[in-house]
């Protein structure tokens, strides 16, 4: 007599296909974070079985606050609607919508997470066959967000004050505009001594 399991293991999902303008809308919407990054390295908790993270470095956000630094996402059960035949390794390009609580991001639903390479993002749900260009999902995030915002590089290009063409030129007008007062009351007090 064949247990529960032999039967539960008959019961087919159903993965939702490609998200259609409402729900890519929606997606977008609810994430906290989007962004367009590398694939740095991969691992497993030793600790704590069927969890895992994935660190990704940033090249540019579609929302959330910019960072050079490599973002970790943890990573639990597998999701029974991501394709196998799409693997995410060290190096690829991916575009990530990711929700957080409390400094922990997970690691998105296969809808969430696109493979981009030459120019193409590729979902990793696979019941989304539908395909489409990096440029036309990044426009259609773009539209609802507007921010692409790409991480400085180094801390030399992080914001800062220009000594000579920023505070010198207004310093000198500040001057400028103090002895001109200063001239304009010396006249004044010519005229009206009181």
């Amino acid at each position: 007599m064949p247990g529960a399991a032999v039967f539960s293991s008959s019961a087919q999902i159903t993965c939702p296909g490609q998200a259609s303008a409402v729900e890519f809308a929606a997606q977008v919407r609810n994430a906290q974070l989007i962004v367009v990054g590398k694939v740095q390295a991969q691992g497993s908790d030793p600790k704590v079985t069927d969890r895992g993270w994935i660190d990704v470095v940033p090249e540019a956000f579609l929302k959330g606050n910019p960072s050079g630094a490599a973002i970790r996402f943890t990573t639990g059960l597998p999701d029974p609607c991501s394709n196998p035949g799409i693997r995410i390794g060290d190096g690829d390009r991916v575009l990530l919508l990711a929700t957080g609580d409390g400094g922990t991001i997970a690691w998105p639903g296969s809808r969430n997470v696109f493979l981009l390479a030459d120019g193409a993002a590729v979902s990793k749900d696979k019941g989304d066959t539908a395909g489409d260009t990096e440029k036309s999902l990044v426009d259609r995030i773009r539209q609802q967000t507007n921010q692409y915002a790409v991480p400085a590089s180094s801390k030399n290009e992080g914001a800062g004050i220009d000594w000579m063409m920023t505070i010198v030129p207004v310093g000198a007008a500040i001057v400028g505009l103090m002895v001109v007062g200063l001239l304009l009351m010396r006249v004044w007090h010519r005229i009206d001594p009181s």
